[in-house]
């Protein structure tokens, strides 16, 4: 079985294009190659937290389910894609969901970075440079982590012109990790 943490903003439609991918390789089998688990948002963290003070407290809590999750997900698939979020936009600034202990309880085999194509959104300046802050920062959280816990990292451009040419690049990339 191998971990795969699927990463990018929510601009990048990573829910969308990995479900097509996903859907896609487990077609006509009766056995899940994939399986998705979406951990986006992580409920608890967007609608309970007020202060930043709170997340050190409930991040053992958030594991702990996600431990569950995994665990029960073991049986369902051979290769599960864990799709989560390095940061949380709250307004007054990004709030880091993946730490370094999430890599050192779950260890990923790999992690993919599914980053948007910035040229697509320079018509609206504003979210232009949101996009691009929180890519940095993520991009970077993603840098660091796979490089302190020797983790290979990829990371791939959303084409918005060529939704298929995404899903493509993304389902040859799991197959590729499967594989080997």
């Amino acid at each position: 079985m191998k971990l795969i943490l699927v990463t990018g903003i929510e601009q990048t439609d990573k829910n969308k294009l990995l479900g097509m991918a996903v859907s896609t390789l487990n077609n006509g089998t009766g056995y899940k190659e994939f399986y998705n688990i979406n951990f986006n948002g992580m409920d608890s963290i967007k609608n309970g937290f007020i202060r930043l003070s709170d997340i050190k407290n409930s991040y053992l809590s958030i594991y702990d389910e996600l431990e569950k999750v995994l665990n029960s997900s073991k049986r369902n698939a051979f290769n599960i894609i864990l799709d989560a979020s390095f940061t949380l936009n709250r307004g007054y600034g990004y709030i880091p969901l993946i730490t370094d202990r999430f890599f050192s309880l779950f260890k990923p085999d790999v992690v993919l970075l599914i980053e948007n194509k910035l040229e697509d959104f320079k018509d609206n300046p504003r979210e232009f440079h949101m996009i691009k802050d929180q890519q940095e920062i993520n991009r970077a959280y993603c840098v660091k982590f796979a490089s302190d816990h020797g983790i290979p990292m990829k990371a791939i451009r959303v084409n918005r012109t060529e939704i298929k040419a995404t899903v493509k690049e993304i389902q040859d990339y799991l197959t590729l990790v499967a594989k080997n």
